[in-house]
């Protein structure tokens, strides 16, 4: 039995429903605005997932069907963390996500977000008003002498920390060809542009490789080789992997 969604939040739905609900009957009835929804959670997925189709049914019949969202799939139209940025330029109307999602590029995003992501606004300045306290308190301790390491514990994680991390070239480049790809989350992408970056002067050659053979090839599956051999489409019935496959496609000009 499917479980009762919780609202999340799902970017200008709302200003369009209230509009139709606004116009004289007779003007809405010739009228039907069509949306494509991105969603950055499969509809299986309980609660956050399956609250998308829901919600666009229940758009469509408390509009009297001049309001038609449809669901698509994470990948199917855009990649599942590439939603909020896609409706924002307008490449599609509309996109069932979590402003959490998209801190890297909103700070303030958090704060319009909700359980199970994150705290509400009043909690949030709570919270904050807590990390000063404690900062406060570690302050308080370095001036009686307490070493980093012990006066720190006082400290959530939000904190900023230096460390010094050891790792091999090779090791190195595999997680940086995880966390450049774009299906990553746009934070860990930042970073990891940031530490390539301070790696390309040190290793010029390893990383002018790096970006011909990794980073900017591209990996054929078996079914997508068999597509490219016969030109037929790519015989599968499974929605991400045919979105990936017209990605490639246009990349590669087919």
């Amino acid at each position: 039995m499917r479980s009762r969604p919780i609202r999340l939040s799902v970017l200008v739905l709302t200003g369009c429903v209230a509009l139709s609900l606004l116009l004289p009957g007779d003007a809405v009835a010739q009228r039907t605005v069509r949306w494509k929804m991105a969603s950055a959670f499969t509809s299986g997925l309980d609660v956050v997932g399956e609250s998308g189709p829901i919600f666009a049914d229940n758009l469509k019949r408390m509009s009297g069907g001049t309001l038609d969202v449809k669901f698509f799939e994470p990948g199917a139209l855009v990649p599942a963390f590439e939603v909020f940025n896609a409706v924002s330029k307008g490449s599609i109307e509309s996109g069932w996500t979590t402003p959490g999602f998209h801190v890297g590029q909103i700070p303030a995003a958090p704060w319009f977000t909700t359980v199970p992501f994150g705290p509400q606004a009043g909690e949030f300045l709570a919270w904050l008003e807590d990390v000063e306290r404690n900062y406060e308190r570690y302050a308080g301790f370095l001036e009686r002498g307490v070493s980093r390491e012990l006066a720190r514990i006082a400290l959530p994680v939000n904190v900023y920390t230096e460390w010094y991390w050891k790792i091999d070239l090779h090791n190195l480049l595999h997680f940086l060809s995880l966390r450049l790809d774009e299906h990553a989350q746009q934070e860990i992408r930042d970073y990891a542009k940031a530490m390539f970056a301070l790696v390309q002067p040190i290793v010029p050659i390893a990383a002018e490789a790096f970006v011909d053979y990794q980073l900017e090839s591209m990996r054929l599956t078996r079914l997508e080789i068999e597509a490219v051999r016969s030109g037929q489409p790519l015989a599968t019935e499974n929605k991400r992997e045919i979105a990936e496959w017209e990605q490639k496609r246009q990349k590669l000009g087919l």
